[in-house]
Order: structure tokens, then C-alpha cells, then sequence
């Protein structure tokens, strides 16, 4: 007796037209972009993690594990982590992996992985106390009104009961609302969710004809969402970095701090010069400890990746950087990375670093750095 209506052969076989036979998944990206697929064993019915990254050690009571083979040679291919996050059961039968066992679909254990993504995000960038944006994407939700009455009496049954409950907890919008309400009220704006509403009953899950109905409800729903310019505004600001060109420097009163504001992505020519189009007709610029410093001071022929360099004091380097990025942007929002103390900021790009940098850029001994490091010597003794 067969336990599923469909072959994944065709997932596996669409990701090999794309990304051809051979594709792993643990093979890093030019982006340096972290990809994890969210699967369950068959047998355990455990939580586990297809990644194309290592990063830190975990504990062993984490509450999921992340596959991994022993040799290259058998490490899981993107089409075969497809189709073991696809492997709903009735749908598509479990997905058996030579060396590593057996993995059905992941949403029946996470949903909703967004929890899952920030406690990833703790071991692969350990010093980010949290993301510039972290955006959830739902799969639909039905604006459901039924009544349970005399009138329905099946629906009050024990089997039925059971089955209701089940797929609650496979509820993606309750996990949201669930872990939304335990973020704290300063850093929500950080969180966003996206979801569109059926009115009319949800379709089934392999219901191909309703695809081009869903296509049309999605487009429209997302954009009239009023989560939309939230998100776009926090996606532009989250574009921008900011990193110390030296350490700063102690002139009796202050520290002198000089620096530069980058972007993050690589965007080739064309792209380059929308942004700076883009920058330049909305008058954008950066607000940083009150004073607003213009995004484009001035137009090249040419098109660089984009660079500003900004300077400003510091009392202290316990003082907390913050810069803000406004005009293209619909609000005020703080760039990525920020608000931290200068001091993290330092740390964070190894500027005290005592053997060098990994780029070999010279470091010069301010007054800050003998400052630094008489206080250690104290620290020490």
C-alpha cells in the first residue's frame, strides 16, 4: 500500500536543470548568503537542519541537529534537500538519503522557522545580538468563522478534536504571533511578517490549476500589506554598514573618529548607479550624533562601490555609535550593525588585533591604543 500520491523525482530534477547534476549544498555562495532547509526524520520524528555553513559548536540538547556527511562525496545535493522539505506525508513519500537516513517535510515540527533562523543566527555571527531584519513568510491563512454548535456535532468528537489540534500546531501565523509577543516593544520594528488571507476555502496543497488565482491574490494582498514600507525601508537602511578606518584617536577631550559607510551588496555597474540615482533625486543623508552628512556629496563619471566617509567624536569609546539613514527611506532607520558601543565596533573588525589583519592593513599606534593598553597592564597586575 503506497503512502503518498506523488513522485519528488520532479523537484530534484527541476533544481538539477537549474543548478546541474552534481550541486551540493554545502558549497559556500559568492554572496557569502547562510542557507538553511528545515527537514524531521521519518523514524525519530527529530527537527534537523540541511546547511551550507558550519558555524559554531552547538549543544547537544539544542532540540534539533544539523546533517552532515562524513565525506564530501555524500554530502546532500540542493535538489535532494528540496525534496526532503517537501516530503509531506499523503503527498510525497519520505526521502531516504544513502548515509544519513530518512527526512519528511520540516513543517511539521517548524512551520514557522523563524526561531529556528535566530538561533542559527547566535552560531554563526556569535556577536550579533540580533538581526537588522528578519522578514517571515507565510504560505496563506484562512480567515476562518466557523461555529461549533449543536448544528455540527461531528465537530465535537474526539478524532476530530485530535486532528484540529494537530494542525494547530503546525500553525505558522499562531508561531508568529506566539514569538512576536515575546520580542521586546524596542526591537519589534526588526520583525515583519508577510501572509495573505483566504476568504474563500484554502485550496489543497497539490491543487496545480488554483496556482495562477494564488499568483494574483499574492501580488495584489502584498501590495495594499501594511507591513510593506516597514519592510522596504528597513531593507534599504540594512544595505549600509559602517567601519572605523583606524582606531580613534585621544586629542585631550575627545576621541576622533573617522570612518566610512559601505554597502553590502554587490551590485554591478548598472545597479550602482540606480542607487546613487536613487540617493541623489531623494535628497537621502545620514544623521549621525545630530549632524546629517549627505549620502552623495558629489557624482563621479565613473560608479564605484559605494563609499562615505564620515567623521565625528566620542567622549568615550563606551559611547554608542548610532547613524540613521533618511530621505530614501519613508522614516528614520538605523543602518545595519547599529546601535553598538565603539568599542564592540572595534573589536568586531579586529582593529586591536595584535598579529595584524587578515587584509594587512598597517595599523598605526594612536594615543587611544598606548591609552588602551596601559589599562590592561593595570587590568593585569
Amino acid at each position: 500500500m503506497r503512502d503518498h500520491q506523488y513522485s519528488s523525482q520532479a523537484i530534484e530534477d527541476a533544481f538539477r536543470d537549474v543548478t546541474g547534476n552534481s550541486s551540493g549544498l554545502f558549497n559556500p555562495l559568492n554572496s557569502d548568503t547562510k542557507v538553511a532547509v528545515t527537514s524531521v526524520t521519518a523514524r525519530e520524528v527529530q527537527p534537523c537542519l540541511f546547511t551550507n555553513y558550519n558555524g559554531g559548536p552547538r549543544r547537544e540538547d539544542l532540540g534539533y541537529n544539523l546533517i552532515r556527511a562524513a565525506k564530501s562525496a555524500d554530502d546532500v545535493t540542493i535538489g535532494e534537500a528540496a525534496s526532503c522539505t517537501s516530503a509531506a506525508p499523503w503527498y510525497f513519500k519520505a526521502k531516504s538519503l544513502k548515509h544519513l537516513g530518512t527526512f519528511q517535510d520540516g513543517g511539521l515540527q517548524y512551520n514557522n522557522p523563524l526561531s529556528v533562523a535566530l538561533w542559527e543566527l547566535k552560531h554563526v555571527w556569535p556577536n550579533r545580538a540580533s538581526p537588522d531584519l528578519a522578514l517571515s513568510i507565510g504560505t496563506g491563512v484562512r480567515n476562518d468563522s466557523w461555529m461549533i454548535g449543536s448544528q455540527s456535532p461531528v465537530k465535537d468528537r474526539f478524532f476530530a478534536r485530535i486532528f484540529r489540534t494537530f494542525m494547530k500546531s503546525m500553525d505558522g501565523e499562531k508561531m508568529w504571533r506566539d514569538f512576536f509577543n515575546s520580542v521586546p516593544e524596542r526591537a519589534r520594528h526588526r520583525y515583519h511578517r508577510l501572509n495573505i488571507t483566504f476568504e474563500d476555502p484554502e485550496p489543497a496543497i497539490d491543487d496545480v490549476a488554483a496556482m495562477e488565482t494564488l499568483k494574483k491574490m499574492t501580488e495584489a494582498q502584498i501590495c495594499r500589506h501594511p507591513q510593506k514600507t516597514p519592510i522596504i525601508n528597513s531593507m534599504l537602511a540594512s544595505m549600509f554598514y559602517f567601519e572605523f578606518e583606524r582606531l580613534p584617536t585621544w586629542n585631550g577631550t575627545h576621541y576622533l573618529c573617522a570612518g566610512n559607510i559601505f554597502t553590502r551588496t554587490q551590485l554591478p555597474a548598472d545597479g550602482r548607479r540606480i542607487l546613487l540615482d536613487e540617493l541623489t533625486s531623494t535628497s537621502s543623508f545620514f544623521l549621525l550624533r545630530g549632524v546629517p552628512v549627505g549620502c552623495v556629496p558629489r557624482r563621479n563619471k565613473h560608479t564605484p562601490p559605494f563609499k562615505r566617509a564620515v567623521q565625528f567624536q566620542l567622549e568615550s569609546l563606551e559611547d554608542t555609535v548610532a547613524i540613521t539613514l533618511r530621505g530614501i527611506t519613508s522614516e528614520p532607520c538605523t543602518i545595519s550593525g547599529l546601535p553598538k558601543c565603539a568599542t564592540d565596533i572595534i573589536a568586531a573588525q579586529g582593529l586591536y588585533a595584535p598579529f595584524g589583519r587578515s587584509d594587512h592593513v598597517e595599523q598605526v599606534e594612536h594615543a587611544s591604543q598606548r591609552f588602551l593598553k596601559r589599562t590592561r597592564a593595570v587590568l593585569d597586575q
